[in-house]
């Protein structure tokens, strides 16, 4: 056997003897529950339709609210811990654990013929367990807690990677770690699903391509068979706007005295406007994991939810306002946006593609400046904040493709964030079509370029302060007419001078003393984006950082051409 085999075992061992001899609370009265929608984003974009995408998310929407009802008809609003995002978390008598746990994965597949969830029970825990975590309770045995190899990795993890002080991690919030983690075996080692069976005698849906069609939906031109699954989304989504969109309503009639259009748009030709482009954003909190780890009681686990609920979702409400204007969204033909999901920590909107940068970095902003956020830093000591991944790109391409390429621009600022402890955003514009939807690979293929020396055409992914700093210099670079852009644009591909060349001549050329001091002020600028330090190689808004050349000069001219506004954004 492995030495880190033998080191692993010889901990769970130890862990074992110890439990056999501690007792704490021999009342073991309630069990948790846990519970988590299965592939709930191939459920809202199995289609390509905007009303489907709309009906599917309000369809679990409702789902999440028959549970909030069940717990208030059949036992007390104070067992349902939290419930959002696809997920929830309750504390039930251990003896109806299971026929909860039967009752709801029965509401999702009676639904929605498709979705299921995973549901998973605890042991019986005694009530002063809740507050003490897992065993051994004991100071001086947690504190003896020793492996090697692998063992030592996994006590690290559990232990001293989220808190310095072992005993700071014994509590509530360790339950719900270890059940998160038996939720995850729960759903890897599922080996049913719901299935409709398809003949080679049926007609496929026109929507989803997977199921046999048995309705018409008549409303679009030319007529579209579809599934029981897809025509049941379709309709859910043309009734009504949804859920989020209807809270963003009452939220801006209370705090702007003014209405917004009633009509959601129709499809997503409406959102992408007569330049056919849409943004794609998905956003979520960093390292609120840990946070809620550190919640020693059932109750701060709740208090912690609702309040990164309520930052993330006002945040969302007050960055679309200021991204898009009050004007704007008040005097609509059609809603300027769609908002997919908005659950515990993270958000998915779908808006118009100049929107969307200015969404993303408000976004940012506003949840760290929230007063809910801050009173948890108060409270924790941890410093909270948001990682976005935006993919602006054409109304054909399907959204299920966008959603997936937004999720690992998402990875990527949520690396970058780790590394320099604050939010960050990554963005990437599909001006051709392309197959891949791997992030670091288009990256790659889009920006980097080798020769004597390797340069980086981009600057990605950009810190909260790097995104607002490059929203104002974009104020003093669209001064230059778009026909100087374009050739800086192509001086960029052929080399670190020869675009220099090309940018001194154009500034001296076309424009006067005034504004030719703006504008190389704010290409030094653009540089010490990427490395402020004068230590480093500079020359104007290129900067040599690890041995290789950088620039946030393209970058700046991709937003410029999709229209974003350079307001809102200062330092």
């Amino acid at each position: 056997m492995h030495k880190n085999q033998k080191g692993w075992r010889k901990v769970l061992n130890w862990q074992a003897l110890q439990i056999g001899q501690q007792t704490h609370g021999e009342n073991k009265s309630v069990r948790l529950l846990l519970g988590d929608v299965d592939a709930i984003k191939g459920f809202v974009y199995e289609g390509q339709k905007l009303p489907e995408i709309r009906g599917g998310s309000e369809m679990l929407v409702e789902l999440e609210e028959d549970i909030r009802e069940m717990f208030r008809q059949s036992l007390r609003d104070g067992c349902l811990v939290y419930c959002g995002g696809g997920s929830f978390l309750a504390i039930v008598p251990a003896d109806e654990a299971e026929a909860l746990k039967e009752r709801i994965e029965r509401m999702y597949l009676a639904k929605t013929g498709v979705a299921t969830i995973t549901v998973i029970t605890s042991m019986p825990i005694g009530n002063e367990e809740l507050v003490h975590g897992l065993l051994p309770h004991d100071e001086t045995l947690i504190h003896q807690l020793q492996g090697v190899g692998v063992a030592e990795d996994l006590l690290f993890s559990h232990f001293e990677a989220v808190v310095p002080d072992r005993r700071e991690r014994k509590n509530f919030g360790e339950w719900v770690a270890r059940l998160s983690a038996d939720l995850q075996k729960e759903k890897l080692a599922k080996c049913i699903a719901p299935f409709f069976p398809s003949l080679p005698i049926h007609q496929r849906c026109q929507s989803c391509g997977r199921r046999a069609a048995n309705r018409l939906d008549t409303v679009v031109t030319p007529n579209e068979w579809l599934c029981e699954v897809c025509h049941q989304k379709r309709q859910k989504g043309r009734k009504q706007r949804g859920t989020f969109t209807q809270q963003f309503a009452e939220w801006f009639k209370r705090h702007h005295g003014q209405d917004i259009p009633e009509r959601p748009a129709e499809d997503l030709d409406d959102l992408g406007g007569a330049e056919g482009r849409l943004a794609f954003l998905y956003a979520d909190g960093n390292n609120m994991g840990d946070l809620l780890q550190r919640a020693k009681t059932q109750e701060q686990y709740r208090d912690i939810s609702e309040a990164l609920a309520t930052a993330v979702r006002e945040s969302l409400f007050e960055a679309l306002v200021e991204a898009i204007g009050k004007e704007r969204l008040a005097s609509a033909s059609h809603l300027p946006f769609e908002i997919i999901a908005i659950g515990g920590d993270d958000v998915t909107v779908i808006v118009p593609a100049p929107y969307g940068w200015l969404l993303a970095v408000k976004l940012l902003q506003k949840f760290e400046e929230h007063t809910q956020i801050q009173r948890l830093h108060q409270g924790m000591g941890t410093k909270l904040t948001m990682a976005a991944g935006l993919v602006i790109a054409d109304v054909k391409y399907p959204v299920s493709f966008m959603q997936r390429l937004a999720e690992g621009l998402l990875k990527e600022a949520k690396r970058s964030a780790k590394e320099k402890g604050e939010g960050c955003l990554c963005h990437l514009w599909l001006r051709s079509p392309i197959a891949s939807e791997d992030a670091k690979a288009i990256f790659h293929a889009l920006y980097r370029r080798n020769g004597q020396q390797e340069r980086w055409l981009t600057a990605r992914p950009y810190t909260l302060g790097q995104a607002k700093c490059l929203t104002t210099l974009l104020c003093r670079l669209r001064d230059l007419p778009p026909s100087q852009r374009r050739l800086l644009a192509e001086a960029l591909e052929k080399g670190v001078y020869v675009s220099l060349n090309t940018a001194l001549y154009q500034v001296k050329r076309r424009l006067d003393k005034q504004k030719r001091m703006e504008i190389l002020d704010a290409f030094q600028q653009l540089g010490d984006l990427i490395a402020p330090d004068p230590n480093q190689e500079r020359l104007l808004f290129w900067r040599q950082k690890d041995g290789k050349w950088h620039t946030a000069l393209l970058d700046a001219l991709e937003l410029l051409e999709l229209g974003v506004e350079g307001h809102g954004g200062s330092p």
